[in-house]
């Protein structure tokens, strides 16, 4: 429409789009270009009825994407992933239309930060994400959480899950850096007690202390359904320390601990003590350190 009648514009008003909706500076698909161009052209936005949401490193300016969003039914939406933010202000000004989504069911933060090391930065990343993130964790539908490379959460874990109101059905914190007092954290929240699926893959567990895995475990132990353990550089003796939890998990059906420095005696005897669980169908274990020549 060029130049729409008011009649037009009124019959552009009531169209819906059903679609998912990716916002993302760079590349924009041919939905958000669309989208970007008629609030440039101060023409009339359809309703737009999403039931995911996706903010992908810079996103269009910030008075262009709030008229976008605005026309987003926010109560039809069902997914958020926030993926490759560098700037701690773009995080900011999304945070506030998650409260609005009443019936968020996923969330995906991944790679929101790429220097752990920056200091400033991180606390600028907990001072707009940490602080307001009660806004959406209080959600009752939210039941799938997935953090990836998510460094401010380190040391701040217990802050984030305090909010958490639901009972989480997936829980996976990928390749972040957690201490022993968030592992105890997460194993006391009580969103975290029926779990069917826990993925803490690439989680440095060298160096902490096993017990809040240990008891994260003996509380999930009667959902739980699958477990990422793989790149988490478990030891015999941290494995030692879980085991009697893990062999509780009856209903375990998908195990992965693959690429942790275990003994092929000490990987044995531990298997003996747990396998086989009743219904499970996948196990994928390392080669133990031993059986390794010339390494």
């Amino acid at each position: 429409m060029e130049d729409p009648s008011s009649e037009e514009k009124q019959s552009l008003a009531s169209v819906e789009l059903v679609l998912d909706l990716c916002f993302k500076e760079a590349y924009p698909d041919h939905v958000l270009s669309f989208l970007i161009r008629r609030v440039k052209e101060g023409k009339v936005l359809p309703l737009l009825c999403c039931r995911k949401l996706t903010f992908v490193e810079k996103q269009p300016p910030y008075p262009i994407m709030e008229k976008i969003l605005q026309k987003v039914q926010l109560h039809r939406v069902q997914e958020v992933e926030i993926k490759r933010i560098k700037e701690p202000l773009n995080p900011a000004r999304i945070v506030p239309y998650l409260g609005q989504m009443v019936h968020l069911n996923r969330l995906h933060l991944s790679e929101i930060i790429t220097d752990p090391q920056n200091s400033q930065t991180l606390h600028e990343m907990h001072s707009v994400f940490i602080q307001p993130i009660s806004q959406f964790l209080r959600l009752n539908q939210l039941q799938h959480i997935h953090l990836d490379s998510v460094y401010f959460l380190h040391g701040h874990l217990g802050k984030v899950l305090r909010y958490l109101d639901t009972r989480l059905q997936t829980l996976c914190i990928t390749n972040c850096l957690l201490l022993d007092l968030d592992l105890i954290h997460l194993s006391l929240c009580p969103g975290t007690s029926h779990l069917r699926s826990l993925d803490l893959s690439r989680v440095i567990l060298s160096d902490i202390d096993p017990d809040g895995l240990r008891i994260l475990l003996s509380t999930a132990w009667a959902s739980l359904e699958y477990l990422d353990l793989s790149w988490c550089r478990i030891s015999d003796s941290q494995l030692t320390a879980i085991l009697p939890a893990l062999s509780l998990c009856s209903r375990l059906q998908h195990f992965r601990f693959y690429r942790n420095p275990v003994t092929s005696a000490g990987l044995e005897s531990r298997l003996r003590q747990m396998l086989p669980p009743p219904k499970s169908t996948l196990l994928v274990l390392p080669i133990p350190l031993d059986c390794y020549r010339d390494f």
